[in-house]
């Protein structure tokens, strides 16, 4: 019946479409995997999900990036924190895309 119509007019693929952006903190790319690990479990330790992944320009180097974020304003707020834990003065903010 024509009760079902919105199913029709709104299919699945487009709804799933709908998404947004989310962000992370990149605080560092580091060459040694003791360090990465220390770097991710400080965050951890802290409350904050951070992960590792290949740095794109030098293979040798893994960058630390903190989140993801649902806003930078989120990671605005918490940036003095985050850089206090990575020990940098500053990071960079980036979309993330998964």
């Amino acid at each position: 019946g024509s009760k079902w119509l919105w199913t029709e007019l709104y299919p699945k693929s487009i709804i799933e479409e709908i998404d947004f952006d989310l962000y992370v903190y990149k605080v560092g790319a580091f060459g040694s995997p003791e360090t990465v690990t220390k770097v991710i479990q400080s965050f951890g330790d802290n409350g904050f999900p951070a992960f590792a992944k290949p740095n794109e320009s030098n293979k040798t180097l893994t960058t630390v990036l903190v989140g993801p974020f649902v806003s930078k304003d989120d990671i605005r707020t918490n940036q003095a924190v985050l850089n206090k834990i990575a020990g940098i003065t500053t990071g960079e903010i980036i979309t993330w895309n998964p």
